[in-house]
């Protein structure tokens, strides 16, 4: 009879496992984003699933309308990489990328399949949003203690969080935040101030972040997330500006009160002097980085230096006076533009893959939001993350790609066909 019991019991455990082991997967998958490289531990799991799909039912990747579309954008972004490889600056850190850029697809494979259960995608979205408030509740008490619940310390002007030494919080928090308010308000019982509440402490956070492109990241989203709102009806122009009004009251708090934030506001504004010191400080010493991926891109215009390729030629296209090879400095990985960098890196080849992948992208959100306004939140996540402007970490890297796929896949998830009803935000 124990033994039975055992054997039950054992089955039981399993079975529960293998019914939630895909959202746990891609929940762990975002808590690791903290880290510096063990996300890639579940995503990859979730890829030798995929390929193990794929293997199975291989011609479910071309039947299936999702498996189709994930397919081809990924072919968008894969094919140019592999074309470069020929004329890359270093061929086996090059290579290294190409060859391992296919798990993110076959990851895609595994949980396309998975989340076809709105059960399922229901509990993501559940631990998605309480990862994101450890997040902000660890960031805040580093700000006001002076270190997190880990002992990471603040450095003034750098929120980091658990993320430290890495600043990417912010930058995670922007591309999450339409996701987040939307679980927040669905879920908030009628109480739209912890909507409010959830709102400005991520704001808070983002902002004491320090990260200029984070701030206007979140600048995007919050603006798509309230166009959102008005769109099902969920919130009025009143309520609108009463939260616009509210959240500069908030900002103008955090900037009375932390001076190295508020420089960085002040250098940000340089943007619109016309004065070309004044825009360099204003984006982070990033215009002698474009000027060099110009140069670059114009000289290796079909299939560019391969991917990752830019550090090896810095030196030789940036000239002496570079902002950053002064000093002893040994140049930069990456032009910190998105466009930039698949101009530098993949060429014109690579270019108009990414044109190719945008027209997939918006014409398949666009069907997706004539259908149903449900999943509005993930496509607003999908934009910020894979927006074309974006002048953070590089496109081609290991942890950027991951990032950007790993939202990509969740918006990619088929969805119910009626739109989320308005609940505590209604006004």
């Amino acid at each position: 009879m124990t033994g039975n019991r055992f054997l039950q019991h054992a089955r039981a455990r399993w079975s529960w496992l293998h019914n939630n082991l895909a959202w746990l997967l891609m929940a762990t998958t975002l808590a690791l984003f903290a880290t510096e490289t063990l996300f890639n531990v579940p995503f990859w799991l979730m890829a030798v699933a995929g390929l193990y799909l794929s293997i199975k039912a291989p011609r479910a990747l071309w039947r299936e309308p999702v498996l189709r579309l994930a397919g081809l954008l990924f072919l968008c972004i894969w094919l140019p990489q592999l074309l470069a490889l020929p004329d890359a600056a270093n061929l086996g850190r090059s290579l290294e990328t190409v060859i391992a850029y296919p798990h993110f697809y076959f990851a895609g494979v595994y949980i396309l399949r998975a989340l076809q259960d709105r059960q399922t995608r229901d509990r993501l979205e559940m631990a998605i949003s309480i990862i994101v408030t450890v997040w902000i509740a660890d960031a805040l008490v580093q700000y006001v203690a002076g270190a997190d619940l880990f002992g990471y310390p603040y450095r003034p002007g750098q929120l980091t969080g658990m993320f430290y030494p890495k600043i990417s919080l912010g930058h995670l928090l922007a591309v999450l935040a339409p996701v987040y308010f939307e679980t927040v308000r669905q879920r908030c019982g009628g109480r739209p101030w912890l909507w409010l509440l959830a709102a400005l402490l991520l704001l808070t956070v983002v902002l004491l972040s320090g990260r200029r492109v984070a701030w206007l990241m979140t600048g995007l989203s919050f603006a798509g997330y309230i166009l959102y709102l008005y769109r099902i009806n969920a919130m009025s122009l009143r309520t609108i500006a009463l939260v616009f009004a509210i959240g500069v009251l908030g900002g103008s708090a955090v900037l009375a009160t932390n001076p190295a934030v508020a420089r960085r506001t002040a250098v940000l504004l340089g943007l619109f002097s016309g004065n070309a010191k004044d825009m360099d400080q204003a984006t982070s010493h990033r215009l002698p980085l474009w000027g060099t991926a110009l140069h670059i891109a114009s000289s290796h215009w079909i299939n560019g230096v391969g991917p990752r390729g830019y550090r090896y030629v810095f030196r030789e296209y940036a000239g002496d006076d570079n902002f950053y090879l002064r000093n002893g400095r040994d140049g930069q990985t990456h032009p910190h533009q998105l466009v930039l960098e698949v101009a530098t890196e993949t060429g014109a080849i690579g270019l108009s893959g990414l044109i190719c992948f945008w027209w997939l992208f918006m014409t398949a959100g666009w069907r997706r939001l004539q259908a149903t306004l449900d999943g509005a939140p993930w496509l607003i996540a999908g934009l910020v993350a894979w927006w074309p402007l974006n002048a953070h970490m590089a496109f081609y890297g290991s942890y950027w790609s991951a990032v950007s796929w790993w939202v990509l896949l969740l918006l990619l998830a088929p969805r119910g066909a009626s739109a989320p009803e308005p609940s505590c935000t209604r006004s």
